[in-house]
């Protein structure tokens, strides 16, 4: 659970709380997991709880507090452990939290206020003429990536503008025919990934609240784009450091490759697969740390069956059969279309370290099919320099079997926070001098420090974005 157990703190009798009343907690045993009635109350940032309500009333020292600073609050998640009506709160260091009310409307209100109090209401009474567009950093298939200045702040940020037209076009131009190339896309797929991967890239970014994540400020529409306004983050992509160093050392790879487990258990524990990690999708800030992006092809309630959290323990999590992600970081599974899960994401890791060590992923050719052929037929090569250790990592990691695929189950034990987990869970011989905890705190000194003049330097994004001019009616939309 989040926060102290102060027991002998009492609340101010002169505060009022922004909601208040009765829900139940998840309390997990070693073997038993049971729903708790306690009486709740939201003072600030701190949710408080009572045994009883007559213990609240008179003003009685309260029996626990969860600290929901920093914290990310997922609501729209199935039945967990009976309860249909619940929501997690989750923390990069601490352990997650699991509340649940009688109905809906009853989980609504206090996921609002709850956001409210953390300053999450995104989007209200925010326009497109509240920023000050500066340059082109990135174009996609679907729209544009500015570096914008919010006009009454002057802060800095990334905004995503993706083009209603662009939407529809793609829709009229793919919907009731049937697509080409390896995968045979029909037109109900081609509607899901243009439609509802913006609707799930703005439902994740608005809960995601983690060091090696992007993170959503603000998230608007005009008449004609969707907007999303996150970190601008600018120390270049991962694709660019790797293209210019030809290869890392190990202490360089090892250094993202532990930031990336991270974020990515992070993800796993809130029910998200991520789906695309790949070199271009991953940036650098100004010190060095990554900060994965682009959740486009990343899908939610991915939960352990029967349990509803992404960890193993024995279960098998939910599966998808979409076909997503990019060449070379593909998993297997979702190329052969046999169902995916959270294990997708560590073979996408897998072919990312090898890479970062050899320069190029594992059987690289022009034509991808030949390459997946080779990598699922062929042991992997190594070039003399990559250690044994590495070697076996990476072995574990690209395994086609998803049962023994690194990553896929956690080992068995409790844990009093949730990165003792992750620690435990990774500690194979290659990763063993990563201290998680000192990772994820920022407390480890990167290995490379991008050349960044300032929070404006746009010295690390290619020139063939930034030298494209802005057009006068890009900065006069709205």
């Amino acid at each position: 659970m989040f926060g102290a157990m102060r027991q002998s703190e009492v609340v101010d009798p002169n505060e009022n709380p922004l909601i208040e009343g009765w829900l139940v907690k998840e309390g997990r045993g070693v073997l038993t997991t049971k729903w708790q009635r306690r009486y709740f109350g939201l003072f600030g940032t701190r949710l408080l709880y009572w045994v009883e309500e007559v213990d609240f009333r008179s003003g009685m020292p309260f029996k626990g507090c969860i600290d929901l600073q920093g914290c990310s609050i997922v609501s729209n998640q199935p039945a967990r452990n009976g309860k249909e009506f619940c929501m997690g709160i989750f923390h990069p260091l601490r352990k997650d939290a699991w509340l649940g009310t009688r109905d809906m409307p009853e989980l609504v209100r206090w996921v609002q206020k709850m956001e409210e109090a953390l300053g999450l209401r995104i989007g209200d009474n925010i326009y497109m003429s509240d920023f000050d567009m500066l340059a082109v950093v990135g174009r996609g298939a679907s729209g544009m990536v500015y570096q914008v200045a919010k006009k009454d702040t002057g802060e800095l940020y990334a905004m995503k503008v993706i083009s209603k037209t662009h939407i529809k076009n793609k829709l009229s131009g793919d919907l009731g025919r049937k697509k080409g190339g390896a995968n045979g896309e029909d037109g109900d797929v081609a509607k899901h990934w243009m439609v509802q991967s913006v609707k799930m890239e703005r439902t994740i970014l608005e809960v995601v609240n983690h060091p090696f994540i992007v993170r959503l400020f603000f998230a608007f529409q005009t008449r004609d784009e969707l907007c999303f306004v996150t970190d601008f983050v600018n120390g270049g992509e991962l694709y660019s450091h790797i293209s210019k160093a030809k290869t890392f050392t190990e202490d360089r790879a090892r250094f993202y490759a532990g930031e990336i487990i991270l974020a990515l258990e992070y993800l796993h524990e809130m029910g998200i697969v991520y789906r695309d990690l790949k070199p271009e999708n991953i940036l650098l800030d100004s010190e060095g740390h990554v900060k994965l992006t682009d959740f486009g092809q990343s899908k939610t309630d991915m939960w352990v069956d029967g349990h509803n959290d992404a960890r193993g323990g024995g279960n098998s999590t939910r599966r998808s059969f979409s076909f997503v992600g990019s060449p070379y970081y593909m998993a297997p599974e979702i190329f052969l279309k046999q169902g995916h899960g959270i294990e997708a994401d560590w073979w996408s890791l897998g072919i990312l370290i090898y890479e970062m060590l050899c320069g190029l992923p594992p059987f690289y050719s022009d034509c991808t099919t030949k390459a997946y052929r080779r990598l699922l037929t062929q042991p992997v090569e190594y070039p003399n320099h990559v250690s044994v250790e590495a070697r076996k990592l990476l072995r574990g990691l690209l395994n086609v079997d998803l049962g023994l695929r690194f990553g896929s189950r956690d080992p068995p034990g409790h844990w009093e926070t949730d990165v003792q987990r992750i620690q435990q869970k990774w500690s194979f011989a290659w990763l063993m001098p990563i201290d998680f905890k000192a990772l994820l705190q920022k407390q480890v000194k990167t290995p490379f420090t991008p050349h960044v003049t300032g929070s404006a330097d746009l010295s690390n994004i290619s020139s063939q974005f930034t030298s494209e001019e802005i057009r006068e009616s890009e900065r006069d939309r709205g």
